[in-house]
């Protein structure tokens, strides 16, 4: 079995900042695609259909 922290990687991650537990939707505009990859984390990964 494997856990993942979410908590962790999509709150607590540096990258998001010292407010990263308040929502700010200016915070997206700059991120590039290729960063939410690796700093959000959200109904996980694998095929969709």
């Amino acid at each position: 079995m494997v856990l993942v922290d979410t908590l962790s990687i999509n709150v607590q991650n540096p990258f998001w900042g010292s407010d990263s537990d308040r929502y700010n939707q200016d915070r997206f505009k700059s991120i590039k695609q290729t960063d939410l990859l690796y700093n959000l984390y959200v109904f996980g990964f694998g095929h969709k259909k």
